[in-house]
C-alpha cells in the first residue's frame, strides 16, 4: 500500500508538473489576437518622419506632412505570464446572476502624447483590443490581456435593456489582477422616436444624441453609462443604441437646429417616445459658397482648411479631391464676407475682398512654402540625437491651444535631422523632446521664425541638465533651515519681480508666453543647503518668497558656473497677536470659506507699496487663525505694515473675498518679535430680520447686502458682501456688524429670472433683532428685437447700464422669434444688445483683445440701442430695429 501511495505521489507531481508547464508554454497565447477597434488602428498608426502637423492650421499653419460594484485590487500569484486580469459578476437589482452580458475592453493611446514618448525608444507598440466576453450561467466573466504602459483602459459592460456601465483605468500593470465584485445592472429606458422637419417631412440620416443633463452617481470609479445615440431612418424613425438611467437629457442634432421640445427631455420608465421638429433649411443657393483649393500646379490638397474671416467663423476641411462647400449659418446675415484658406507647409490664404454667398467655384491657390530642417545634436561631443520627437505650435501672445501640447514626429531620426519640404510662414515655438534612453532634458522653447521662400535651418543642441546648490544664510553666517527656494525663468528674458505669480510650464504656455515660468521648487536643509536642477544654458532667477526668511530674488542665476550660490536673508521679523473677542471670531469663521480660511495677511507700505505677505508665491497665503483666535507670521521684511482680517463668503452666485484692515499699522525692524491684540469688538453683529416683497407679494429669492467699511490707514476701501436667502414667505436671516448696507436682489422662478436693485438700510446695535423690509415694484415691458434686414434677432442677449456706478447687469435674452421681456424696477435705463450664444469662445476673446486699443473697447463687444423707459403696468410693447452695425458684432 505504501508503495501505491508513492507512485500516485509520484502520478500526482508530474500531472501538476505537466499543467504548469502547459500553462508556461501557452502563456504566449492570448486572446486578444482576433480583433482590434478602430482607435486600436489609429495607435498602431506611425508618424511619419517627413510630416508636421500644424497647431493652429486656421491661421498660420506650420510645415507640410512629409452602479454599486465593490472593486477590490490585488495582485494575483497564479499570472505568471504578464497579463493582467479583470474578474467580476453581473447581477439584476435582486442580486440575481444574468448570463449573456456582453464585456468588451477597449485600450487607448494619446498618438501626440504617451504614445509618441513610448515610441521613441520602443517603436510601434503590438496591441489587439482582447476579444469581448459574455457572462457565464453564474453572472461571471474575466478577461485576459497583456497591457502596454502608453495606454489607459475601458471596460464596457452592455447589457441588453439594460443600463451599460464603465470604468476606467489610466494604465495597468502586468500581472494585476482587477476584481470588480458584483456589478448591479438595473434596466433603463428604452428610447425611440421621430425626427421631422417644421413641415412634418421625415428628416433621414440625421444623428441624433441625447446625454444627461444631470451628473449619474459612480462608485469605486464604475459609472452609469448616460448617454445614447442613434441615426434615422428615410422615415425619420430612430432607435438609441442602449437603454439609458431615466431623467433629464439634452439632444444634440449635428447640423440641424431643435425646434421642439425647448429645453431638456425627461425619459421615464419603461419606454419614451420622441417626437423631435427641426429647423426647416430653405433650399437656397445663396446658402453655399462652393470651391477648389490647389496648389501652384494646380493639384488638388486635400484636408485645407476653409474658413470666413468673421467671427461667427465657419470651418470647413476640403475632400480628397480638393473641393469644399461652406454652408452660412441660419440668421446670419447674407452680406459678403471675408473668406480664407490655409494648410500645412502652404502660405494662408486671404481673399482680396469680400465673397458674397452663393458664389460657386471659387479656386483658391495656395503657395507652397519653404523647406524647414531640425538638427539636434548633442552638446558635449556634437553627436547626432536621433530618437526625438518635437512640440512645434504658432506663437501666440496671450494666448494658448490644447494641440500646443503635441508631441510631433516622436521617432527615430537618422542623423538627428527632421526634414520638411513644406513649412508654412510664420512665427512658432519649437521644443525637442529626446527620447528618456538618451538621458537628455528637452531643449528650451525657442522662437523659429519661417520667411516666405526662405529655406530655414533651426540647430538644437541637447546638454545633460546640471545642478547647483543653493546654501541660505542670514548675516551672521547662520543657515536658514526650511527656506523655500524656487527657480524661476522668464521666456522673453525679462526681470522676474519679488511679487510675481508663475507657473509650471505648461501652465505658462496657457497663459501666455510671457508668463514666468516656475522650474523647480524645495526648502533648505539643516545646513540652508538646496539643490537645484535645470538647463545649463538658461539665465535662471532665484526667488525666496519666505515666511521663515525675509523674502529675496538673485538675478541673474546661471547654473553652470561652478562653487555654491550663497544667499544672504535677513531673519525677519515676526509680529505674534491675538484676534477677539472670541464670539466674533466664531461668528466670522462659521461664515468663512474652508477651502480659505480666516486669517491674517500684512498689506505692504512704503518700499513694499502693493505687496502682500505671505508673499503670493506660496499655497499659504494668510496665518490662519488658531482656535484661540491666535496667529504667528514669521520672516516678515522690515518696514511698514497693516494688518488685514480675510474672510471668504460663498453662495449660489460665488464667493467674495473680504480683506478689512485690523488694528493699526505696524513698523517692523529685521530680527524684532512684536506682539499686539487686534479688537473686533467694533465687529460685533446684529442679527437681522429681512423680508422680500415683489409687488407686494412675498418672494423666494437671495439677497446680496454689501457695506462700504470705508477707507483704511493706506487709504484702501474696504467692503464687505453677505448674501441672506428668502424663503418662500420671503424671510431671511443675517447678522451684520453696524453700518450702511445696500441691497440687490436675485429672485429666479420656474417662468422667469431676473435681478433687481434694493434699497439701503443702516444697522445699529440693539438688544432686539433689528427688521428690515425690502419691497420692490417691478416694471415688465415686452420687448420685439429685429435685425437690419427685418428677421427676429434670435437669441440676442440683453444688458441695461443705469445711472451711477451700477455697471452692466443682465436682462435676460430673446428667443427664436426674437421676443424677450425687460424686467427691472421702475426707471430709465441703457439697453445694450450682444449676440449669443457665442459659437467660437476663442475668436471672440480675440475679436475683444483687438478692440482694447480703443476707447472703451471691450464693450463694443455690446451694441448700445439707446434709453429705454420702464414704469409700472409694462407700457407698451415695443419693437426695436438694430443698426447695421449689428452685423459686425462677435458672435
Amino acid at each position: 500500500m505504501r508503495r501505491i501511495a508513492v507512485l500516485l505521489g509520484l502520478a500526482g507531481v508530474v500531472l501538476v508538473a505537466v499543467f504548469a508547464w502547459q500553462a508556461i508554454a501557452g502563456g504566449d497565447e492570448s486572446p486578444e489576437s482576433a480583433g482590434s477597434s478602430s482607435a486600436t488602428a489609429s495607435a498602431t498608426e506611425r508618424a511619419p518622419s517627413t510630416a508636421l502637423r500644424s497647431a493652429e492650421s486656421t491661421t498660420s499653419g506650420t510645415v507640410s506632412e512629409p452602479s454599486t460594484p465593490k472593486a477590490r485590487t490585488s495582485v494575483a500569484p497564479e499570472i505568471v505570464d504578464g497579463r493582467a486580469v479583470i474578474r467580476g459578476r453581473c447581477v439584476d437589482e435582486s442580486a440575481a446572476p444574468l448570463a449573456g452580458v456582453r464585456v468588451r475592453l477597449e485600450g487607448n493611446a494619446n498618438e501626440r502624447g504617451s504614445l509618441a514618448t513610448w515610441r521613441m525608444d520602443h517603436g510601434d507598440p503590438d496591441w489587439k483590443n482582447p476579444e469581448p466576453v459574455a457572462s457565464d450561467q453564474d453572472g461571471r466573466f474575466e478577461l485576459r490581456f497583456s497591457p502596454l504602459p502608453p495606454f489607459s483602459f475601458r471596460l464596457y459592460v452592455q447589457p441588453v435593456e439594460r443600463v451599460w456601465l464603465e470604468k476606467s483605468w489610466p494604465s495597468m500593470e502586468a500581472g494585476a489582477v482587477h476584481e470588480l465584485g458584483e456589478l448591479v445592472l438595473v434596466p433603463g429606458v428604452r428610447v425611440r422616436g421621430l425626427v421631422l422637419d417644421e413641415q412634418s417631412a421625415p428628416v433621414g440620416n440625421l444623428a441624433v444624441y441625447l446625454s444627461s443633463a444631470t451628473n449619474s452617481p459612480a462608485r469605486d470609479g464604475v459609472e452609469l453609462v448616460d448617454s445614447g445615440h442613434g441615426r434615422t431612418d428615410a422615415r425619420g424613425a430612430f432607435a438609441l443604441d442602449r437603454a439609458l438611467p431615466p431623467g433629464p437629457y439634452r439632444t444634440q442634432l449635428p447640423g440641424r437646429e431643435l425646434s421642439e421640445p425647448k429645453g431638456e427631455l425627461a425619459l421615464a420608465m419603461p419606454d419614451t417616445e420622441l417626437r423631435l421638429i427641426v429647423a426647416t433649411i430653405a433650399d437656397d443657393p445663396r446658402r453655399w459658397i462652393t470651391g477648389l483649393v490647389v496648389d501652384a500646379r494646380g493639384a488638388p490638397i486635400p484636408g485645407a482648411e476653409v474658413f470666413a474671416e468673421r467671427l461667427e467663423f465657419w470651418a470647413t476641411r476640403t475632400r480628397k479631391d480638393g473641393s469644399f462647400r461652406v454652408e452660412r449659418r441660419e440668421a446670419t446675415s447674407p452680406d459678403a464676407i471675408p473668406f480664407g484658406a490655409g494648410a500645412t507647409g502652404y502660405t494662408s490664404w486671404r481673399s482680396p475682398e469680400p465673397v458674397a454667398w452663393g458664389t460657386k467655384d471659387l479656386r483658391i491657390t495656395l503657395a507652397e512654402g519653404p523647406p524647414l530642417t531640425i538638427r539636434v545634436r548633442r552638446a558635449s561631443d556634437d553627436a547626432p540625437v536621433e530618437r526625438f520627437g518635437i512640440r512645434f505650435a504658432p506663437s501666440r501672445r496671450g494666448g494658448w491651444s490644447s494641440s500646443d501640447e503635441d508631441l510631433l514626429h516622436a521617432g527615430v531620426h537618422e542623423g538627428g535631422v527632421l526634414a520638411f519640404p513644406r513649412a508654412s510662414p510664420g512665427r512658432f515655438s519649437l521644443t525637442v523632446i529626446p527620447a528618456e534612453s538618451t538621458g537628455l532634458p528637452p531643449s528650451p522653447r525657442r522662437e523659429v521664425v519661417i520667411e516666405p521662400g526662405v529655406p530655414a535651418v533651426v540647430d538644437v543642441r541637447l546638454a545633460p541638465p546640471v545642478e547647483r546648490a543653493v546654501v541660505v544664510v542670514t548675516a551672521r553666517g547662520e543657515p536658514v533651515r526650511d527656506a523655500r527656494v524656487e527657480l524661476l525663468w522668464h521666456p522673453l528674458g525679462g526681470a522676474v519681480q519679488l511679487a510675481e505669480f508663475a507657473l509650471d510650464e505648461r501652465n505658462a504656455r496657457m497663459n501666455g508666453i510671457d508668463r514666468v515660468v516656475l522650474c523647480e521648487a524645495a526648502s533648505s536643509d539643516a545646513a540652508g543647503r538646496v539643490v537645484l536642477h535645470g538647463a545649463p544654458e538658461l539665465d535662471y532667477a532665484l526667488r525666496l518668497p519666505g515666511p521663515g526668511n525675509v523674502p529675496a530674488i538673485v538675478q541673474p542665476f546661471r547654473l553652470d558656473q561652478d562653487g555654491d550660490a550663497r544667499v544672504v536673508v535677513g531673519t525677519g521679523a515676526t509680529l505674534r497677536g491675538r484676534v477677539g473677542p472670541r464670539a466674533v471670531v466664531d461668528a466670522l469663521r462659521a461664515e468663512a470659506n474652508a477651502s480659505l480660511q480666516l486669517g491674517i495677511l500684512l498689506a505692504g507700505r512704503g518700499d513694499f507699496a502693493g505687496q502682500i505677505f505671505p508673499t503670493h508665491g506660496l499655497d499659504q497665503r494668510v496665518a490662519a487663525l488658531g482656535e484661540d483666535g491666535n496667529f504667528a507670521i514669521a520672516g516678515i521684511p522690515p518696514g511698514a505694515w497693516q494688518p488685514k482680517l480675510q474672510s471668504v463668503h460663498h453662495s449660489e452666485h460665488g464667493s467674495s473675498t473680504s480683506l478689512r484692515s485690523v488694528g493699526e499699522q505696524v513698523a517692523l525692524r529685521d530680527g524684532e518679535t512684536r506682539e499686539m491684540a487686534i479688537d473686533l469688538a467694533g465687529w460685533v453683529r446684529q442679527p437681522v430680520a429681512v423680508e422680500l416683497r415683489i409687488d407686494g407679494a412675498a418672494c423666494e429669492g437671495t439677497i446680496r447686502l454689501s457695506s462700504d467699511r470705508g477707507a483704511d490707514a493706506s487709504g484702501e476701501m474696504q467692503r464687505e458682501y453677505i448674501d441672506a436667502k428668502c424663503d418662500e414667505k420671503g424671510h431671511a436671516e443675517a447678522s451684520l456688524p453696524e453700518g450702511e448696507w445696500s441691497s440687490r436682489v436675485w429672485v429666479r422662478t420656474a417662468s422667469e429670472s431676473f435681478d433687481l436693485p434694493g434699497p439701503r438700510f443702516a444697522v445699529m446695535r440693539g438688544p432686539e433683532p433689528m427688521r428690515v423690509l425690502i419691497d420692490l415694484r417691478t416694471a415688465r415691458r415686452a420687448l420685439l428685437l429685429l435685425d437690419p434686414d427685418g428677421a427676429p434677432a434670435r437669441h440676442a442677449h440683453l444688458e441695461r447700464r443705469a445711472g451711477g456706478n451700477d455697471g452692466f447687469d443682465c436682462l435676460g435674452g430673446t428667443d427664436a422669434d426674437g421676443r424677450g421681456t425687460l424686467v427691472d424696477v421702475p426707471r430709465s435705463l441703457r439697453l445694450l444688445v450682444r449676440r449669443a450664444p457665442l459659437a467660437d469662445e476663442r475668436a471672440y476673446a480675440e475679436w475683444c483683445n483687438a478692440q482694447r486699443s480703443t476707447t472703451d473697447g471691450w464693450h463694443r463687444a455690446w451694441l448700445d440701442v439707446g434709453l429705454v423707459e420702464l414704469i409700472p403696468g409694462g407700457g407698451e410693447p415695443m419693437t426695436i430695429r438694430l443698426p447695421p452695425e449689428w452685423r459686425d458684432l462677435p458672435k
